[in-house]
């Protein structure tokens, strides 16, 4: 119940912000453009550090002497690192072009360029950390 509730939170305000986003870019007001800029800027400086840091666990759960913490390892790097089905993903790129789209044209090109490229090193990082516990389900499994 926590984990539906924290997703729920946290679509509900990635979905409020750019909806903020596409408000403030029609109507022009840049007050509320710089507001969502800056909260992009905070979503990028979290991702920065969370990408590797989902990586490096990945290696973790790897070297854990401990089943348990292996396993509980495994648990948070396979939630986060789950691969989604075509709609989620689509929807999710979908969601990336209408943010750099919308940010380019309030003026903020360069957010839009370090967002994109932000959230490629984001999937980068996610996706070897999958690649890694992939490795490891099918050495424990052989």
């Amino acid at each position: 119940m926590k984990k539906f509730f924290t997703s729920l939170i946290t679509s509900a305000s990635d979905y409020a912000l750019l909806i903020i986003l596409l408000y403030s870019s029609i109507t022009g007001v840049q007050s509320l453009i710089g507001l969502t800029v800056a909260a992009y800027w905070v979503i990028m400086a979290l991702a920065f550090f969370i990408g590797p840091l989902v990586y490096i666990l990945s290696y973790a759960a790897k070297s854990a002497k401990d089943e348990e913490s292996r396993r509980k390892a495994l648990e948070i790097v396979g939630g986060i690192a789950k691969k989604k089905n075509l709609f989620l993903r689509s929807v999710g790129w979908l969601k990336l072009i209408i943010i750099c789209c919308l940010l380019a044209y309030g003026g903020w090109v360069f957010t839009a360029v370090c967002y994109a490229l932000m959230s490629f090193y984001l999937r980068l990082f996610t996706s070897l950390a999958r690649d890694n516990v992939a490795s490891l389900k099918t050495n424990e499994a052989a």
